[in-house]
């Protein structure tokens, strides 16, 4: 059975100081330290906050792979049908109960594929253009 971990991203001002301090968090934190309300991070109610999975899966450099974690890994070419191998980039999302980054994500993490985390939807935008 996989690990279940999630890391909540803070997309702007907070009533809560500590909030203002930093962008990333890890959940439990959040929860044990009593910042705000567990279930209005889940049910989208503070829209401060972003909850993002762990996926269970890690990239080659063994660092662990979020959602919204935008990963660059080269696309063999049976998997493209494409002449030659190819790289790409793409964000981890979670979709129809699979994690996704243009591929199924358990595939991108193969070691064929060479799969590094090269920042995140929220701090490096620009990669996904």
């Amino acid at each position: 059975m996989r690990e279940f971990k999630f890391r909540v991203w803070c997309k702007g001002k907070s009533d809560n100081p500590n909030f203002n301090k930093q962008k990333w968090f890890d959940i439990n934190d959040i929860i044990l330290n009593k910042y705000i309300p567990i279930r209005g991070l889940f049910n989208g109610a503070d829209d401060n906050f972003v909850v993002q999975q762990y996926t269970g899966l890690n990239d080659n450099n063994g660092r662990e792979i979020y959602e919204g974690d935008v990963l660059q890994y080269t696309a063999p070419k049976l998997a493209t049908f494409k002449a030659k191998d190819t790289t790409e980039s793409g964000a981890v999302v979670f979709d129809h109960a699979v994690f996704w980054c243009n591929y199924p994500l358990y595939e991108v993490v193969s070691p064929d594929w060479n799969c590094t985390i090269i920042g995140n939807i929220f701090e490096n935008p620009e990669l996904l253009k």
